[in-house]
């Protein structure tokens, strides 16, 4: 991993699969909001906080090697954050974590906390724990292109992906459970939503 104050953005080539998609392309450039930008190839990731510059110079940026990426980990949250009004309201994001081969240090952790912070009060990279660097994708405020969905195809083709996270739906607390429901309930998917509202509630009754 470098970690460089300024420069140019290294060469990158679009990965193999997106140029056999495309008829042949740039490297995959996700810009976010003139602030940020994930590029990548079929060797390297480079996460840049400055945003672009005059002759392509960045300040500052990350460049990952994709074997010092040991899986990728796609997610999403529900997170509180102002409305117009400034009143708080909850909104899903969704997220790619990179965990990494080796546990981040203090430089790391000094350049995301000064990267860029969204009006929303979101940062769009943090480290939620060590060794796991975390890109917001998608969200109020923030579209990051290509969409995740196809960067987990271009990425997964040499990084491996994490296996889906089964919920315990008995361990969770009223505020994460009404997270989940709404999830459901977003996707479609009445009929699990209120199987699982009986469910628990069933077992309330059964401690009772």
């Amino acid at each position: 991993m470098e970690i460089l104050a300024s420069g140019k953005v290294p060469q990158l080539r679009a990965p193999r699969r997106f140029r056999a998609r495309t008829g042949g392309a740039r490297a995959v450039l996700a810009p976010l909001l003139g602030s940020f930008f994930v590029g990548f190839d079929d060797t390297r990731v480079v996460i840049a906080l400055g945003g672009l510059g005059t002759g392509r110079h960045l300040s500052p940026f990350i460049v990952l090697e994709r074997r010092e990426i040991a899986l990728i980990e796609p997610g999403g949250e529900l997170w509180a954050i102002p409305d117009p009004r400034g009143e708080m309201q909850r909104a899903e994001f969704r997220l790619l974590d990179l965990h990494l081969t080796f546990a981040h240090d203090a430089a790391l952790e000094r350049l995301v906390a000064a990267g860029p912070k969204l009006p929303t009060g979101i940062y769009p990279v943090s480290l939620p724990q060590p060794g796991v660097l975390r890109l917001v994708w998608e969200g109020p405020g923030i579209q990051v292109r290509p969409g995740l969905d196809t960067a987990i195809s271009l990425l997964s083709a040499t990084v491996p992906r994490a296996p889906r996270r089964s919920i315990d739906w008995s361990t969770l607390s009223d505020l994460d459970f009404g997270d989940q429901i709404l999830r459901l309930y977003d996707a479609g998917r009445f009929g699990e939503a209120l199987q699982r509202v009986r469910a628990r509630d069933a077992r309330r009754d059964a401690k009772a």
